[in-house]
C-alpha cells in the first residue's frame, strides 16, 4: 500500500463523518433545501450586480418581490427540514431505548436473558435506531443523537459482560443444530450487533479535556469539607516541583 492510499484509507471515514454533520443525508427534502439556498444565493448576487451597474429603477420592485418569495419558500422547506429532522432523532433515540429495555432485567445483579429472541429483538432495534437516525437532517439533531447514543452505550456496557460459554448456548454444537427440546442459542448476528454498538467510537470527540485539580482548588475541597478527597488528590500529584 503506498503513501497516499495509507493516507486516503484514514482520513476517508472521518472525512466522511464530518460532511456528514454539515451537510447531512441526501434525502429528497434536503437536496430541495440545498437547491433553494443555492439558487436564492444566485438571485441576490444578481439582483446586487443590476444595482450596481445601474440598471432601471422600475425592475428594483420586481427583483424585491422575487427574492422575497424565494426566501418564504427556502423558509418553509427550512421549517419543514427541521420537523422531519426531529421525528427521525426522537424516532432513531426510543429505538436505543427499546433495546436496552427489552435486554435489561429488573433484578440490577441477575444476568439478561439468555433467549434467542430477546436477543434478536434488541439487536433489531439497534439496526432500526441506526437505520433512522442516518436518516436525521439537521446537525443539531445529528449531535444530540450522537450524544444519547453514547449514553445508551454505558448502559449497555453496564449489562453486557463477558458471559461464560454456555450462556450463549448449551454447546459449540448446539450453535449449529439444536432440536426443539434444546434451549435455542444466541443468534451470532445478534451478538455482533450489540457489541459493535457498545465499542468504543474512535471518531467520537470526547467532552473531557484536561481538567485537572490545581493548587488553589484542593484547598477549597478542605474548605468545603472534603479533607479526604483533597489529601488523595495531594498524594496523587505528589509534590509539588519549585
Amino acid at each position: 500500500m503506498s503513501k497516499t492510499e495509507a493516507l486516503i484509507k484514514k482520513y476517508k471515514p472521518k472525512t466522511k463523518y464530518y460532511l456528514s454533520l454539515i451537510i447531512g443525508p441526501l434525502t429528497a427534502i434536503n437536496v430541495f433545501f440545498y437547491l433553494s439556498i443555492t439558487v436564492l444565493m444566485c438571485m441576490s448576487i444578481f439582483f446586487f450586480y443590476v444595482i450596481a451597474i445601474g440598471g432601471e429603477n422600475n425592475h428594483y420592485v420586481s427583483y424585491l418581490a422575487l427574492l422575497a418569495s424565494g426566501s418564504a419558500i427556502t423558509t418553509l422547506i427550512y421549517n419543514a427540514r427541521r420537523h422531519v429532522s426531529e421525528d427521525y432523532f426522537k424516532e432513531a433515540k426510543s429505538y436505543l431505548e427499546r433495546a436496552y429495555e427489552v435486554l435489561n432485567t429488573s433484578d440490577d445483579k441477575a444476568l439478561p436473558d439468555n433467549d434467542r429472541m430477546t436477543w434478536l429483538t434488541a439487536a433489531r432495534f439497534l439496526k432500526t435506531s441506526e437505520r433512522l437516525s442516518s436518516k436525521i437532517i439537521m446537525s443539531s439533531h445529528r449531535e444530540s443523537f450522537k450524544e444519547e447514543s453514547e449514553y445508551w452505550k454505558v448502559k449497555f456496557r453496564a449489562i453486557i459482560k463477558d458471559f461464560e460459554q454456555d450462556y450463549y448456548a448449551v454447546s459449540i454444537d448446539k450453535t449449529r443444530l439444536w432440536s426443539p427440546g434444546d434451549r435455542s442459542p444466541i443468534a451470532i448476528a445478534s451478538i455482533y450487533v450489540i457489541h459493535k454498538f457498545i465499542e468504543w467510537d474512535e471518531l467520537y470527540k470526547d467532552p473531557l479535556g484536561s481538567e485537572r485539580f490545581n493548587d488553589n482548588e484542593i484547598q477549597k475541597l478542605y474548605r468545603m469539607g472534603f479533607p479526604k478527597l483533597a489529601s488523595f488528590l495531594e498524594q496523587v500529584r505528589g509534590p509539588v516541583k519549585s
